[in-house]
């Protein structure tokens, strides 16, 4: 039987450190469904080499994703919605 190939979850292109990156840090009873099909989705897909069989920094590089990059672009976006792009951006 073919495998679907299909993506299960169009609608979170761009949120996919939320769903995807922060998977490794879920207790496995509390990973999401949705998280594990993306995931092997990405996997079979796009054979990412970071989540096949990732190195030893990686986890470190997710972790600094989830605490520093999230935080900062949800603030950008949110500002840049607002009409008020900091002002670094005008440079």
């Amino acid at each position: 039987m073919a495998k679907n190939t299909a993506n299960p979850a169009p609608f979170l292109l761009g949120r996919e450190e939320i769903v995807i990156d922060t998977v490794p840090f879920y207790s496995s009873a509390l990973v999401p469904n949705i998280s594990i099909s993306i995931r092997e989705f990405y996997i079979s897909t796009y054979h990412d080499r970071f989540f096949i069989d990732p190195p030893a920094w990686f986890r470190m590089y997710l972790l600094l994703e989830l605490v520093y990059h999230l935080p900062v672009s949800l603030w950008m976006v949110k500002a840049l919605i607002d009409g008020k792009p900091p002002s670094f951006l005008l440079n």
